[in-house]
């Protein structure tokens, strides 16, 4: 069920004014009913591995925590854990992907090796809430959060249906206390971070993603100036795409008394790779930093070549948790090597705006040159357009992109400076009248645009497939 569908609306809708009408301690009853069925409309039999999931770190959980001083018997329940939700995973997304690789590194050295394709369908979400899940384990582990007693709260951190699907992933420590206050809320910052989302998706990502998708058809072989055009294109779009669910599900949040944490802060403005994965996909970069990076060592070793060690296989993991192909392993790989490079200069204080400004621009360039890696089917074809831009001359070939493609880029930057800074710095109390009006005078533009320029053919998000 996408949030930009009429399915949707009718479902939200009459969620929430049964939740409305609900007693104060049934609401979390009336959430997860509603978040069960969210996921259940989808493919009602993968609701059962949400389920599982959720009983299975239930159970382990309070045991870790029962038997803190027996560290064995401990360390096999978070094993066991682990063994379960990842393996769910990786059967789910990796199972082809492995046994296709296996099959044909078999095949180098002689050996009749065939893979029967299974063409499993991912479950919606696996890669998030599985994650989520872990974080909570591991967190009742080290002794950082105490073992939620009352399932249906578990229950509810691991199926919230704003986030579920392609997050934030959201730490137990900071959602779990939030469902015991669940109230209905409807304000002005609601209405903001639904409007922003909603724009973000359907004006901006729904206009792009024919373009983006006929330059990057392997079928179709455009002009060097169409794939320059499609980088920036793509690059733009997932941006809009990701933080517009990102914005939408802290609007669906909050209409419920729930805050999530932004996923996104101007990620295209910074002006180092360290600064963008603080800035992008907020959530996992901090997840893998916590429950991957820190714990492999991260930089506290005297030797250079074990912190490094550490970043790329961090970063490694983090394009693989992306998709089964060998092109978002890439993709994470020089994300790694990005780091790498930069590391020795990040010490240094650059006070010149125009130095600053450089950088920027040079780092923006080396996250779009990733996206496109990201983007394609395979490194064969990546290879096929980077021979083609290298080679031939600039032609425009392909006219039918929408002239309003650059505005729409220059109004989403604008938006990310001038709307949602000044929004969340000032309290809407100490606002001036003219400051008020000129909230809901930016609020009502967004929405016009929403109806004369979106897209309302209900795309998926991006994330989707993740």
């Amino acid at each position: 069920m996408l949030f930009n569908s009429f399915a949707f609306f009718i479902f939200f809708g009459v969620f929430w004014l049964t939740f409305r009408l609900l007693p104060p301690s049934y609401r979390k009853y009336g959430l997860l009913f509603a978040s069960y069925f969210f996921y259940a409309f989808w493919k009602p039999t993968y609701l059962l591995l949400l389920i599982g999931s959720t009983t299975l770190d239930y159970i382990c959980s309070l045991q870790i925590e029962k038997y803190q001083a027996n560290q064995r018997f401990k360390k096999a329940l978070l094993l066991l854990s682990l063994v379960v939700n990842l393996g769910v995973l990786v059967f789910f997304k990796y199972a082809d992907f492995l046994g296709q690789n296996i099959a044909s590194l078999g095949q180098l050295f002689g050996w009749q090796a065939d893979w029967v394709t299974l063409n499993l369908v991912l479950p919606l979400g696996i890669s998030f809430y599985t994650f989520q899940t872990i974080s909570y384990t591991l967190d009742v582990y080290w002794g950082r959060i105490q073992a939620e007693r009352n399932f249906v709260n578990l229950a509810l951190y691991v199926s919230f249906f704003p986030q579920l699907i392609a997050g934030p992933i959201e730490r137990a420590k900071y959602l779990l206390p939030q469902f015991t206050k669940l109230k209905p809320l409807l304000s002005s910052e609601t209405v903001f971070w639904l409007t922003l989302g909603f724009f973000k998706k359907m004006v901006i990502a729904d206009n792009l993603a024919p373009f983006v998708d006929r330059v990057f058809n392997p079928a179709f072989t455009a002009s060097p100036l169409e794939y320059i055009l499609g980088a920036y294109a793509f690059t733009v779009q997932i941006y809009a795409d990701f933080s517009g669910y990102s914005d939408i599900a802290i609007g669906l949040a909050l209409m419920v008394g729930i805050r999530l944490h932004q996923n996104f802060q101007q990620p295209y403005f910074a002006t180092s790779f360290q600064a963008f994965w603080r800035q992008w996909h907020i959530s996992l970069s901090s997840w893998l930093r916590d429950y991957l990076y820190i714990p492999l060592g991260g930089n506290r070793s005297n030797h250079w070549l074990f912190n490094y060690r550490n970043l790329l296989i961090t970063m490694l993991l983090g394009g693989l948790w992306h998709g089964a192909n060998w092109t978002f392993v890439v993709w994470g790989l020089l994300h790694g090597f990005y780091l790498i490079l930069e590391r020795p200069f990040l010490h240094l204080s650059i006070q010149s705006s125009g130095l600053k400004f450089l950088k920027g621009v040079v780092v923006f360039h080396g996250v779009a040159l990733a996206f496109v890696i990201f983007r394609v089917e395979s490194l064969q074809h990546f290879n096929t357009i980077i021979s083609l831009i290298s080679t031939s001359k600039l032609q425009w070939q392909y006219t039918s992109l929408p002239y309003v493609g650059g505005l729409f880029t220059m109004v989403l930057f604008l938006i990310d400076i001038a709307i949602v800074k000044q929004w969340l710095s000032i309290n809407s109390q100490q606002l001036a009248p003219k400051q008020y009006w000129r909230r809901y005078v930016i609020l009502l533009g967004l929405f016009w645009a929403i109806l004369l320029f979106g897209v309302f053919q209900g795309a998926q998000f991006i994330y989707f497939q993740f």
